[in-house]
């Protein structure tokens, strides 16, 4: 098995069993690997590169990205402040 067939494994959506045990117990796990930045990204990739419909997956993936950045920008000028005294 390759890098990329145990990354898909563990970050896809279909890594979370179904049955209603498992739901019960990891509710947020589903949740998470369903919308994930990964999966979207990968979606819209695999799509613009296959020639495929995209859909919304394109502007998904760049949402994600920002809300991403801006989370890390914020956190490093939080860092920063703290640092500085």
């Amino acid at each position: 098995m390759s890098l990329g067939d145990e990354l898909r494994q563990l970050l896809g959506s279909d890594a979370i069993a179904d049955d209603a045990e498992t739901l019960a117990a990891h509710s947020g796990d589903k949740w998470f690997a369903a919308h994930q930045p990964f999966t979207v990204v990968v979606d819209s990739l695999r799509a613009l590169l296959t020639g495929a419909p995209v859909g919304n997956t394109p502007y998904l993936a760049l949402a994600w990205c920002v809300a991403i950045a801006v989370v890390a920008y914020l956190w490093a000028q939080a860092a920063f402040r703290r640092g500085a005294r």
